[in-house]
């Protein structure tokens, strides 16, 4: 089984069953997993590349976990020939990077005066 999205930035990003098990096995507070990956891909309040992988994106969406002090979910996304969940977790780092998009700077762009 997979799942398909449409990420913010047009794409649309596969998401495996494996892939899913494999968030849920190695990081318990993201069950509930692919609800998850669909809000951090369809509306994240920003996506980077990572300054040490640049086929990658990283979708950070702020949430809060109950039982774990993390604020943000992170997912992480090859952008190679097809576009793939790598993994998903909670994490309170955020990792440096170009900001490829950014809620903040996509409201103020498309607000007329």
């Amino acid at each position: 089984m997979r799942f398909e999205f449409r990420d913010v930035l047009g794409n649309v990003v596969e998401v495996s069953s494996e892939r899913v098990l494999h968030v849920i096995d190695r990081h318990p507070e993201m069950l509930g997993a692919a609800q998850h990956i669909e809000s951090a891909l369809t509306d994240p309040d920003f996506v980077i590349v990572p300054t040490d992988n640049d086929d990658r994106r990283i979708y950070y969406r702020r949430h809060d976990f109950p039982y774990h002090s993390a604020c943000w979910l992170s997912v992480v996304v090859v952008a190679q020939a097809r576009e793939f969940v790598v993994t998903a977790y909670a994490t309170d780092y955020i990792k440096p990077g170009r900001t490829l998009w950014s809620k903040h700077q996509n409201r103020d762009s498309t607000t007329t005066t």
